[in-house]
């Protein structure tokens, strides 16, 4: 067990040292970041987490369905180490206690932006490290851990499956300006090393009870949901078409933008902080000729907002 968590932070948690050391991780930032991202970094954003959630409540029947531990001990096994991967390794650890105790700003907020933040400002809190998105991809790799000797094929192929997911969701996530190559490593380092770890548990106790299994999921959910914390979400909407009104939880400003770059119609921009499910989504949209705040698996609560309409100068 220690030989797999030291050959798992040896390489993720050696590359992103490496990064840091030499300053490509701010350089990479500069590099592949696209101002207001494009279609792959949007859709990844919003459908990328979609396979984990399947497997993950695929995972869950498994884990309550009666017997199956008893007849079908392989992929109860993997049901388990998948299911309390996601939520341990990539929910209650990745997302709420590793992110919290960083405290780190995203490169949107600090290298990237026309007006960088002030980081010394009681009321920051950063949320950069590590990424939750790309975890959510290397999890897919967790049912190699406890396949790999009873079918190695199948287990090299969830392997390649997670790697991949979470580099490419990772890739999005730099491009999008929300995260460093290091906070994506971190993620995976912490999916893996949680798999590895939670298959050798599993191999201790071939069974959860269910009282527990139901108890500690709930705990573990609302802990991610109440405790996740995001700051500085900016959401933009151009207003190019004619609308009714603008209906969002705090009232919008009117300024002049001046400088570059140089508007040619007004923009809406939104800035948002609170706390919601790490795989939640907020976006502006117009309906029936009214602009407003629209969530996409929407958990939230203490939401707070700020509103300005940049017009263009004359």
């Amino acid at each position: 067990m220690l030989r797999e968590q030291a050959l798992i932070w040896g390489l993720f948690g050696g590359a992103a040292l490496l990064l840091a050391l030499t300053g490509l991780d701010h350089t990479l930032v500069h590099t592949l970041h696209i101002d207001g991202g494009n279609t792959f970094t949007k859709l990844l954003r919003r459908y990328g987490p979609y396979p984990a959630m399947i497997l993950g409540l695929a995972g869950l029947i498994c884990l309550f369905w009666p017997g199956l531990w008893r007849k079908r001990p392989t992929l109860y096994q993997v049901a388990a180490v998948f299911t309390l991967s996601l939520v341990l390794g990539t929910g209650l650890f990745n997302q709420i206690l590793v992110k919290n105790l960083a405290d780190r700003p995203r490169p949107r907020d600090v290298i990237v932006a026309q007006t960088p933040q002030d980081l010394t400002a009681d009321s920051f809190r950063g949320n950069s490290m590590p990424s939750g998105h790309a975890a959510v991809g290397f999890v897919l790799a967790a049912p190699f851990f406890p396949l790999r000797r009873r079918k190695p094929r199948l287990a090299k192929a969830f392997l390649a499956t997670g790697l991949g997911m979470g580099f490419v969701l990772g890739l999005s996530r730099i491009m999008l300006g929300a995260h460093f190559p290091t906070d994506i490593l971190i993620a995976g380092a912490i999916a893996l090393s949680s798999a590895a770890l939670l298959t050798q548990v599993m191999l201790r106790f071939p069974r959860i009870p269910a009282y527990i299994l139901a108890l500690g999921t709930l705990t573990c959910a609302l802990a991610v949901v109440l405790g996740n914390f995001f700051y500085n979400l900016t959401l933009t909407y151009p207003l190019t078409e004619p609308f009714r009104s603008i209906d969002l939880p705090c009232q919008p400003t009117t300024v002049v933008a001046e400088g570059e770059p140089v508007l040619t119609a007004p923009v809406l921009t939104v800035v948002l902080h609170g706390f919601g499910a790490p795989l939640s989504n907020l976006e502006l949209v117009k309906y029936n000729d009214v602009i407003s705040l629209q969530t996409h698996l929407g958990l939230y609560h203490s939401l707070r907002c700020s509103a300005t309409i940049s017009q263009p100068a004359e």
